[in-house]
Parts: C-alpha cells; structure tokens; sequence
C-alpha cells in the first residue's frame, strides 16, 4: 500500500484559465469542458495543489403556462439598457429580464392569441407588430407599466409581414411575400422610404452587420427556401446600392460579439462560422458534424437561429442526429481561448416530453435557459454564470443554488487507485447541508457512475473515510444552497487520500 494525498485549495481565486478537453461522448462531435476554472496545472495532480472556484447558479419561475403559453418563442435585446432582454410566450406575452431580476408582463399586444408576434427595440421603445392586428403596439422602456401606444391601422402597407428590426434609428418592416422593405421614423408615425427588391425577390431576415450595413436575407418570393443570399445596404438613401452576396451553403444564424458579426452556415453536415469587416467576410473555424438550430417555434416565426453573445462567450443552440431522431443541445463558444463547450441545458428537470422545450440566450455573464417545469405548468428560467465565474451579486440571497466541481482527476497515469478518505475544510456553514458526490471512470474496463457521499453538516472540518472507491480517474462534485455575498468563503480546501498501488 503506498498512500498519497491530493490537496485542492485557494477556492476563491482566479487568475487565469485552465481546463481539460476531452471528447463529448456525441461521437467526438466537439471538444467538451470537463470542470471549470482552475488555478495551476491539471497535467500532474501527484503532491500538487489545484484551485477551484465556484460556479453560481438559480432557477426561477417567470409564468404560468395557462396564462402566458407553453413556450418561449421571440426575444430582443434593449438598446436603451444593454442589461435588459425581452422575450416573447406563446400568449404573445412580453416577459421583461433585467439582470439578475424577473420584472415581469408588460403586456404589449394585448390580444393574448397565439399568433407569433415580431419584436425589437430602439428608440426607447419596445415594440412588436401584431400580426392579427396589422399593426405595432409599444411602450417606452422606462416606462414600462405606462399606456400602450399603437400606430394607426394603414400605417404597415408590406404584405404579411414577418421580419421586424431596428436598425440606425429607423424600423424595417418586411415580408417573405413582398420585394418592398417599408422604413419608418423612429417615433412609427410616418414612412421613410421604401426599399424595392427585384419582383420575385422576399425578405427572409434581417442582419446587422457591425452597425455599418444592414443585412438583408433575400429568398425567393412566396417561399421559405434554405436562405444562400445576403443583400448589404449602407444606409445611404441618395444612392439606394445593395452588395450582392451568394453562399453554397444555408445561412442559420448570426451575432455581434465585440463589435464583430459572426454569420453561421450550415451544409447540413457541418457548420463554418465566419467573422464579417469591412474588408469583407473572414473564415474562422469549422464545427464539425454539428448543426445549428433553427429557432423552435419554427421558421416561419423566427427564421434564424436564437444565437447570442455575452461577455467573453456566444450561445449557440445545436442540433444533431443519432440515427433516426434528433436533439438539441447548447454550445458556448469562447472566441478568445477557441474553446467550445457542451452545456445541458436542463439539468434540474426530467421534463423529457419535447426536446424542444427550452430556449437559451446570453446575457452579460450568464446563460440564461427557459423551459418548461415537469408538470408542465410553468415555464422557468434556469440562470447560469458561465462569463468568469466571479462572485458579483451583492444582493445576499439565500435561495441560489451553488455548484462546485473539480476536473477529471487522473493520479496514476490512468492506472487504477483506490479512494480512502476525503476531508473537507470550511467556514461559515452555519447550519447548512453540503450534497457530495464522486463521479469516477474505469477506462480500462470501460465503466463509469456516481458514487454518493455522505453530506458535509459539520462546520470546519468534516472526514469522510473508508470510501473503498477504485478507478482510473474521476471528480468531486459538491452542491448546496446559500448566500452569493457569503459563499464564496465556505470551502477552504479539500484533501483526498488515495492508494496507488492496488
């Protein structure tokens, strides 16, 4: 027997990144983050120290399904307060995010009937266009519980509109059904202009490009054919000019990240994402052997994909096969470190009645996940801090959940060892249940599970012996509920005992 020690410490700091990449399991589709964020080398665990931080997490339930539908369908960022997102229901209801806060209904169309309205925002205004009503409905935004105001009836002279967007100051109207763009003041109260595609040409989506073009996703008239065509218009009205753009592969989906657009195209095998500028579009990495969703609700409703940006990361919702079904997942892109990541996006339902249930879009440092409860009778938002992992909530809210995981620990070149003892230093438990678990692998014999310890209630410090546990390499795992202004102080460190020669 020759019995070694693993010490992991410093939970609270973070200096740098360090993770280790192994494959997903989905056929080695994508590189998948094993952990999170760790100070040190995770190569040579033998006698070394790891540092860890935790990753702060909470759900929360925004709405009934009775009242406000089965699904979120439509959202739009606030250019008035960046902090804010809106997202539109299957009632049309216009549910209201401003950072860590649900604000809640505003009530925007006012008709409730399943109808699959548009939505944007500028000009310190939410607006959508009522498709029942043929007309748009909005309110300011910093006024949200203000009257609703609606443009006269004849305003919106475009065929079946169906692409709405704010674009440098004014709001674009537009139609698969119709070669007219029509451009309104930003107050809606009278039109601009119109722009004029050729007679058999449709508007399928709207793009903004860096701010400096506006992107124009050109199909045939009267169809929802795979979009291959990007029209770019400057702005300039004295000299109306589109540059003309033609792909050999479908557009999904795009994003500003940084100041940068990235437009997303699929071939239906793999997806290549490019980065537009001013000297034109610039190709950055392939995903292989893995699609980008469409938005779920259907093309018809939001034609491109719900991709989004955050602070140091982009949402990517995904799709791909295993015979003859499909499922969707979530990717996050790091663009910096060229990191892609799998995320599940309902880890805290067993809600497995429609894939499609869930919708998940960035904002600042989180991933924000909706989805439906398992009773199906409320849709929730799960909200995940997955920017920098940084404590910044000052609110002191006992009700979020914390989760604390370490890498793939691999102490003996992927030999086997045999866990004895874990002891767990902390402070400030006051009171509180830590939730313990081991997932390990046997790599050699092809095994894996979860192996369930006994919960951390002692304060200071806690021994957890004869374990007997014995694999190749594996992680810890800690949950537990509490205070984001307290936490981050709860871990001191974690010592794990293990014999090598078994």
């Amino acid at each position: 027997m020759a019995l070694r020690s693993l010490t992991l410490t410093n939970f609270t700091e973070r200096t740098g990144w360090d993770y280790e990449i192994v494959p997903s399991g989905n056929q080695n589709l994508y590189r998948h983050l094993r952990g999170i964020p760790v100070i040190g080398s995770n190569k040579n665990f033998e006698g070394g120290i790891v540092s860890l931080m935790n990753a702060r997490y909470s759900s929360t339930e925004i709405a009934s399904t009775l009242t406000r539908g089965s699904n979120i369908i439509r959202f739009a960022y606030s250019k008035y307060n960046p902090n804010r997102l809106y997202v539109v229901s299957t009632t049309s209801a216009v549910l209201a995010i401003e950072d860590t806060s649900y604000l809640g209904s505003i009530g925007l169309f006012g008709d409730n009937t399943n109808n699959y309205h548009m939505l944007d925002a500028g000009n310190n205004r939410i607006a959508g266009f009522s498709r029942t009503q043929n007309q748009i409905a909005w309110k300011n935004e910093d006024n949200l519980s203000g009257s609703l105001n609606f443009t006269p009836s004849n305003t919106i002279t475009i065929f079946n509109p169906r692409v709405f967007m704010f674009w440098k100051n004014y709001w674009y109207i537009a139609s698969p059904n119709d070669n007219r763009i029509q451009v309104l003041t930003p107050d809606f109260s009278s039109t601009v202009g119109t722009l004029n595609l050729a007679i058999t040409e449709g508007v399928y989506a709207f793009i903004n490009l860096n701010d400096a073009y506006l992107g124009i996703v050109v199909i045939h008239k009267n169809s929802f054919e795979p979009p291959k065509r990007l029209y770019l218009w400057d702005g300039n009205w004295l000299n109306i000019y589109f540059h003309r753009l033609q792909f050999n592969k479908e557009l999904r989906g795009s994003t500003i990240y940084n100041g940068i657009t990235y437009l997303f195209f699929d071939d239906t095998q793999n997806t290549d994402i490019y980065a537009f500028s001013p000297s034109g579009l610039k190709f950055v990495r392939r995903i292989q052997n893995l699609r980008v969703a469409r938005d779920l609700i259907g093309v018809e409703n939001h034609p491109l994909s719900s991709i989004s940006a955050g602070q140091n990361f982009i949402v990517i919702p995904t799709l791909y096969s295993s015979g003859n079904t499909q499922s969707r997942g979530i990717i996050l892109w790091y663009p910096e470190d060229d990191l892609i990541v799998e995320i599940d996006p309902r880890r805290n339902t067993t809600n497995t009645n429609d894939v499609s249930a869930y919708y998940a879009l960035a904002l600042k440092d989180q991933l924000l996940v909706f989805y439906l409860n398992d009773a199906g009778t409320r849709i929730m938002m799960d909200r995940l801090y997955v920017s920098n992992y940084l404590y910044n909530s000052p609110s002191g809210n006992l009700n979020e959940d914390f989760y604390v995981e370490t890498n793939w620990l691999n102490l003996n070149n992927s030999n086997y060892v045999k866990i004895h003892s874990i002891e767990v230093f902390t402070e400030n438990l006051a009171g509180r249940t830590i939730s313990a678990q081991i997932e390990w692998m046997r790599e050699k014999d092809r095994e894996k599970g979860t192996f369930d310890l006994p919960s951390i209630t002692q304060s200071g410090y806690q021994r957890i012996e004869s374990i007997g546990l014995v694999a190749t390499k594996f992680k810890l795992k800690f949950s537990y509920r509490g205070s984001s202004n307290q936490d981050p102080f709860l871990f001191k460190k974690v010592v794990i005992t293990y014999d090598d020669e078994i």
